[in-house]
Order: C-alpha cells, then structure tokens, then sequence
C-alpha cells in the first residue's frame, strides 16, 4: 500500500553507470529494512525454481547504493528469441538477459518488501518503473504487440537497443477506457531513453508479512 506524500524532492538522476544502483528518500520506507539486495528468479532444467540473491548492501538513512557484478552467469540468462513469437524484431536472437528485483529484507534475514525508482500507480499499466537487465551482448528489440481479452485491449511496445553488460530501461504504463466503446486500453512501453515527461522515485512496498 502506498501514502499520500509530498514529493518534493528532486527527480532522481541514475547516473551514467548502469551497474551502480543508488537509491535515496525512498517513500515509505521503515526501520525494519536493514539490507537492500538484487535478486534474480531463474529455474533449472527440471523446471524447479529459484531466487538467487547476487549482490547486497546495509540500509541506511532510508537508501542505499549496491554494486552488481560485472557479469551474470549463464544459468541466471533467458534467450531473447521468445519474444520473436509476440511479433517483435531482435537484431540477434541469440541474445540471452537478465533481468533483477530489488528486495528490502529485515534483521531476520526475511525479505520483507519491494524497493523499486518508479512513478508510482495502481497497476502494471498506469504504473512506470525503471529496471536493470543485463545482455551477454549488444542486441536491439523493437515491435508491437497487440491483444484482445474480453474488453480489455492490451498494447505492449519495445524500442531498446542493448549493450553488453548491464543497462537501465524504462517501462512505461497507462490505461485509458473508452466509454463509447466500452473497452479500456492497456500500454505497457519499454523503452532505453529516459521519458522527459515522467519524474521517478525511490519507492518501498511492503508485502504486508
């Protein structure tokens, strides 16, 4: 759940080294989170899944800045050729990412949270959000993908252009409802500029254990 807050802090400015995560006046943040850490969800062969904590830092005076590892190893790697079937162009589909959360975990050790630099909103498709997702090499995807589920149209756009190692890309969301038609219209853009128009902050969210 989120708080009503004055954000009257300063758009924040991530920096030219994508590897380098800082964050600062994270909103809502509490006393019980002592470690932000980057997780990675992967599975193996047998399909059984995991959450792999790859890199971790002290909490302090509600922020952090984490390092994360110059490289991923390939078990935590997904190819990007999946999403030639959605109808999106990849200049190499050989191209395997990863892509991390950030988690807030308390003195137990417990991940007690999300920490994410976003705008913050409803859903997925009002909410925009920047994320770190690493390439084992230089590819660009772009595309559009469109889709109908009852009276709901769904709208997913991708212009990147990847370079190897990590890179900072930004998701942009918004739902729009035409009361002529009756169908609400759901984008969800991912894009690697930074979209002028959008302010982002430092957020956490409680899982509420």
């Amino acid at each position: 759940m989120f708080y009503s807050c004055d954000k009257d802090n300063k758009d924040i400015d991530i920096g030219g080294n994508p590897s380098k995560i800082t964050a600062i006046d994270v909103f809502n943040s509490t006393s019980q989170i002592v470690t932000a850490a980057a997780s990675i969800h992967w599975h193996d062969a047998d399909d059984k899944y995991y959450d792999d904590v790859i890199a971790q830092v002290p909490y302090k005076n509600n922020g952090f800045t984490l390092e994360l590892p110059a490289t991923l190893p390939a078990k935590y790697l997904i190819s990007v050729a999946e999403l030639q079937d959605d109808g999106f162009v990849i200049s190499d589909n050989q191209a395997k990412l990863g892509e991390i959360e950030l988690l807030a975990y308390n003195k137990d050790e417990n991940p007690i949270g999300n920490l994410w630099l976003g705008a913050d909103g409803n859903n997925l498709y009002n909410r925009s959000r920047v994320m770190w997702t690493y390439v084992d090499r230089n590819v660009s995807i772009k595309g559009e993908n469109k889709r109908v589920s009852y009276n709901d149209e769904f709208i997913d756009t991708i212009d990147v252009n990847f370079k190897k190692g990590w890179n900072v890309i930004y998701g942009i969301g918004t739902e729009k409802y035409n009361s002529s038609t009756g169908i609400t219209t759901y984008t969800w853009t991912v894009t690697t500029p930074k979209p002028s128009s959008i302010n982002f902050y430092w957020y956490y969210e409680d899982w509420g254990l």
